[in-house]
C-alpha cells in the first residue's frame, strides 16, 4: 500500500456529507459507512469490482503472544466484502488495502500471528475471484491506541482509489472534512496542529486559462479556492505539488499545468512560505474527464499524510465564484 503514496498523490477520501453509490443508485469510487458498496470503475469506465465494510473491531486481541501490538498503539479488525463484478477473474491482494485514521496516517496490514485458540481468518495472501464471486475478508492494521480509524482505503491499480469511510460524526483536528468552508487539520505525530486547509469555492470547467493551455480533448478544467493556514509556531512551507483530486470512478488527478489569462489573477504553482499564524489563499486547477465530477481533494504535506476534503456532488455547488484578487499570504483572523 506505499504505492498509495508515491503514485500520488494523492489521493482520498470522503465524510459523512458523502453521497453514496447507494443513495443515488451509481456507482462511485467513494462510499460512506457500513455495508455500503463503492466500486472500483476502471480507466474505460468499465465497472470492475465492489467492496463494502461489513464490521470493525477495535483493540482486537486475537494475536499470540508474540505479536502484541506496539507500545501506545492496538490492532484493529476490518471485515469486508469484495465482489466481483467485472464478468472475468481477477486478484485481490491484501497489501493494496490500507485504513486511514483521523489524523491522516496511512496505515498498512500488519504482520500478526493469531493465538492458538483464535477463531478468526486473516486475509494475507492474495485471492483468486471469479466472475460474480464474492470474498469476505478480515484485515489486521495497527493504530495509534487514542486514535480512531477514518476509512478503508483499496488502491486495485496504479492512479486509481477506492475509499469506504467508517468515521463516526466529527471529531476536532480530524484530517477529514466535508463541503466547502470546512477544514481539515494536519496533526503532527506529537498530536499538535501543525495546519488548517479548506475549499472556499469550486469552478467547473473553469475557462480563464492561457491560450496556449486549453484542456485535452475530452477533458475539463475544475479550479479550486483553497485556503491554508498555519496554526503552529513555526514557519512552514506550501507546495502545489502537494494537493490532488480525485474523480468520482476513483481516478487521482494532480495539479494542472495550465496558467491563467492576463487579466486572470495568477493560480497557485509556487511554493508559498507561512509563517505561524498566516493564510494563504489561492486557486489550483485541474484537469477532469468531461464525465465525470470531483470527489476528494487531497493535500498530502509530508509522507505517509494524507489530509482530505470530501467535494462530492450534493456538498458543495457545482460552480462558485473564485476567490478575488490576487492570492498572497495574509495573517489569519
Amino acid at each position: 500500500m506505499r504505492k498509495l503514496f508515491t503514485v500520488l498523490f494523492a489521493m482520498g477520501i470522503m465524510m459523512s456529507g458523502l453521497m453514496t453509490a447507494a443513495a443515488q443508485d451509481v456507482p462511485s469510487a467513494v462510499a460512506t459507512g457500513f455495508d455500503t458498496p463503492a466500486t472500483w470503475i476502471d480507466e474505460r469506465g468499465n465497472e470492475v469490482a465492489t467492496v463494502e465494510v461489513t464490521g470493525i473491531e477495535s483493540d482486537w486481541d486475537g494475536y499470540s503472544e508474540y505479536s502484541r501490538p506496539e507500545r501506545g498503539y492496538m490492532y484493529v479488525a476490518v471485515s469486508y466484502s469484495v465482489t466481483n463484478i467485472s464478468g472475468a477473474s481477477m486478484i485481490v491482494e491484501p497489501y493494496d488495502f490500507s485504513l486511514l485514521d483521523v489524523y491522516g496516517r496511512n496505515n498498512g496490514s500488519a504482520y500478526v500471528s493469531l493465538a492458538d485458540d483464535a477463531t478468526d481468518e486473516i486475509f494475507e495472501d492474495d485471492r483468486a475471484l471469479a466472475a460474480d464471486e464474492v470474498a469476505e475478508l478480515t484485515q489486521i492494521f495497527q493504530i495509534p491506541a487514542d486514535v480512531a480509524p477514518a476509512a478503508l482505503m483499496w488502491q486495485p491499480d496504479s492512479g486509481m482509489l477506492v475509499m469506504v469511510d467508517i468515521s463516526e460524526g466529527s471529531i476536532e483536528n480530524s484530517a477529514l472534512a466535508n463541503g466547502l468552508n470546512a477544514p481539515a487539520t494536519w496533526t503532527d505525530d506529537r498530536g499538535n496542529p501543525v495546519a488548517t486547509f479548506e475549499v472556499t469555492g469550486i469552478t467547473s470547467d473553469w475557462q480563464d486559462y492561457d491560450e496556449f493551455y486549453e484542456p485535452e480533448r475530452g477533458m475539463v478544467y475544475v479550479a479550486l479556492d483553497i485556503k491554508v493556514t498555519n496554526v503552529s509556531d513555526s514557519s512552514l512551507i506550501v507546495e502545489p505539488y502537494d494537493f490532488s483530486l480525485m474523480d468520482v470512478t476513483g481516478m487521482n488527478n494532480g495539479r494542472s499545468w495550465a496558467q491563467a489569462a492576463q487579466g486572470v489573477d495568477p493560480l497557485f504553482t509556487d511554493d508559498v512560505p507561512l509563517a505561524a499564524g498566516e493564510s494563504y489563499e489561492g486557486t489550483v486547477v485541474f484537469e477532469l474527464l468531461a464525465d465525470t465530477q470531483p470527489a476528494v481533494f487531497s493535500w498530502q504535506p509530508d509522507s505517509g499524510l494524507l489530509h482530505i476534503v470530501n467535494l462530492s456532488e450534493g456538498s458543495v455547488p457545482t460552480e462558485a465564484t473564485p476567490t478575488e484578487g490576487t492570492p498572497v499570504a495574509t495573517p489569519a483572523s
